[in-house]
């Protein structure tokens, strides 16, 4: 497919953004980090933000506006943006059934999980991290959603009935062989791409931790009404899983006091569409996929370690990502409270989507 234009876009939680214009590519003007749904950023993520803001200096056009809690918008003809994502579709636990909330912790990801009745019948509802820093993948299962594996639609996100985001790339799959659509949401500074081949879309949706109903909108199909109430205490849960993850890969639950400032992405405009591919054969056949990877950044900058922490739909998107970031991606390193480089974790998130 033609691709006619393209963006750069690196997103820091739902509502930060920093557009790079390519050739003939239409951005908009730059938003600093909004909070108004979870509070300052503070700590490890609250310095990342800190560091992300001069990105979000550079120059950009033409925009479309942005209010509403909904400041990150893009308009584009045939663009290829930068944007996040990630997602695993493993199985629930049957635990999910008695409509609480259920934790688990996998080698490489965390998940709070329950059953939400609606009008429809029951639907599970998960929300999966991958690490500090990570986006929210959010998924959500039921017998209504169409059962086409590693493909794509457009979806919407809203909170207590205040209306939609954007729509932005919905990846399908099962969760406990249910069908299930997944897509991102943020409440904190998070480093998340994506690469799309859609007319417009929003890149991650906002999550409100206080919300008490979340309403989802599958293009095509009926949207759901789900009562899934606050999501404070669940986060918590998952900030402390999080921090289990640190330790038991070698960074430690006191990494943030050892490493003060994190690493950056160094002219990444330079070097990400050739770190950064949609694998031939995936392409090809129209798969979609939601990626993760977890980076050890040295303290030259260059990635000594990249692990795919989940790779739905082929294991080329992490395969051949992680060779290219390996031989083509430059940080700014980590520094310690020295002011010295050091060795440090970055975690990212691509989506890959095919529309057509």
């Amino acid at each position: 497919m033609s691709v006619r234009s393209s963006i750069l876009a690196l997103v820091a939680a739902a509502c930060l953004g920093w557009p790079v214009a390519t050739r003939a590519a239409e951005a908009e003007p730059l938003h600093p980090v909004d909070t108004r749904w979870g509070g300052p950023a503070k700590g490890l993520i609250g310095r990342m933000a800190e560091r992300l803001q001069p990105l979000l200096r550079l120059p950009a056009a033409n925009s479309s506006g942005g209010g509403g809690g909904d400041p990150v918008k893009v308009s584009y003809r045939g663009w290829l943006a930068i944007a996040a994502a990630a997602a695993g579709l493993s199985a629930v636990p049957a635990g999910a059934q008695d409509g609480e909330w259920q934790y688990a912790q996998s080698a490489e990801s965390c998940r709070a999980y329950r059953t939400v009745e609606g009008a429809d019948g029951a639907s599970t509802v998960q929300l999966r991290t991958f690490g500090p820093g990570s986006a929210v993948e959010i998924t959500v299962a039921g017998s209504e959603i169409a059962r086409e594996p590693n493909a794509v639609r457009s979806v919407e996100l809203g909170w207590d009935g205040e209306g939609y985001d954007r729509h932005q790339a919905g990846v399908l799959g099962t969760l406990g062989g249910v069908p299930s659509v997944s897509l991102l949401a943020a409440h904190r500074p998070a480093a998340a791409f994506g690469f799309f081949y859609e007319e417009m879309a929003r890149h991650v949706s906002r999550l409100d931790p206080t919300a008490e109903t979340m309403q989802l909108r599958v293009v095509g199909y009926a949207p759901k009404d789900l009562a899934v109430g606050p999501l404070v205490e669940p986060l918590r849960h998952l900030e402390e899983c999080e921090a289990a993850l640190m330790d038991s890969w070698g960074w430690g639950r006191d990494y943030a006091e050892h490493v003060v400032t994190p690493p950056v992405m160094r002219d990444p405009q330079r070097w990400f569409r050739k770190a950064i591919i949609y694998p031939a054969v995936p392409n090809l056949k129209r798969i979609s996929s939601l990626l993760q990877l977890r980076l050890k950044v040295d303290a030259r900058g260059r990635v000594a370690e990249c692990v795919v922490q989940s790779s739905p739909g082929s294991s080329q998107f992490g395969s051949r990502n992680c060779t290219g970031l390996r031989r083509e991606a430059r940080f700014d390193p980590a520094l310690d409270a020295q002011g010295q480089p050091v060795d440090s974790y970055f975690q990212i998130s691509v989506t890959f989507a095919r529309y057509d």
